[in-house]
């Protein structure tokens, strides 16, 4: 093959992963994305939540001017806080649930074409009770997605 791989395929990282000093939200988050949106052989990124409105801005900004493909993964939201979308206690579901919000707010704020979660641990002997909260936050935060009305944001 002598044609670029990008006539091919987006390559991109999982940048919370190859940097995961930032993962909690704050960290290098913009010399490390600056360090990839710069480099010609990555035209895709998924992030995660950043926590500083000025970073997050001038993140944004670099991000839309080297026109990569942006994904926002929301799992370290709910990995470094412990929250839990299938919880049973219905307080601290929606407290994941909520978060999981603001995740997508932030991932239309950024200009995200996807937004990926996980669910959460459960006991074997509790687990039809799990999915059903499960299946229960997966239709209120698709809901939530849908009143976006962002074209370029979650698809």
């Amino acid at each position: 093959m002598n044609e670029p791989l990008c006539k091919y395929m987006q390559v991109g990282l999982v940048h919370f992963m190859a940097y995961p000093e930032t993962i909690n939200g704050d960290g290098p988050v913009y010399e490390t994305v600056r360090k990839i949106a710069i480099d010609d052989f990555f035209n895709a990124i998924e992030i995660t939540w950043i926590k500083d409105v000025t970073i997050r801005e001038k993140v944004r900004k670099i991000l839309s001017d080297s026109h990569m493909t942006v994904a926002y993964g929301a799992q370290p939201r709910l990995l470094t806080e412990r929250l839990n979308i299938n919880d049973l206690d219905e307080k601290s579901r929606m407290k994941a649930v909520a978060s999981l919000k603001d995740g997508i707010d932030e991932a239309c704020e950024m200009g995200a074409s996807g937004f990926s979660f996980l669910s959460g641990k459960y006991e074997e002997s509790i687990k039809e009770d799990a999915y059903k909260a499960l299946v229960m936050s997966v239709k209120e935060l698709c809901e939530y997605a849908k009143t976006k009305g962002n074209t370029k944001g979650i698809n």
